[in-house]
């Protein structure tokens, strides 16, 4: 079923994240792990669920006071093939 887009602002979001066609589930604790997305992915939701977390998106591990701090519960939505798999 297609979804009924009426905005110009849905029909653009909807375009650049695509529809979902995975899902991956990461278990963080003190070592940096990457995401491994599909090679048909545009996009990725990132939810922090249980502690805050760090991410980087320069391929350098993040550490305890460096990289962009994920609150517990906040979701950040990366774009872009490479913004994903770094």
């Amino acid at each position: 079923m297609a979804r009924d887009l009426t905005t110009i602002e849905e029909r653009l979001l909807s375009f650049y994240q695509g529809d979902p066609i995975d899902y991956e589930e990461v278990a963080v604790s003190t070592t940096a792990v990457g995401l491994d997305p599909p090679d048909l992915a545009r996009s990725a939701t990132v939810q922090a669920l249980g502690a805050n977390v760090r991410m980087r998106l320069d391929m350098t591990a993040p550490a305890a006071a460096s990289g962009r701090r994920i609150a517990d519960g906040e979701t950040l939505q990366l774009t872009g093939p490479q913004t994903m798999r770094a």
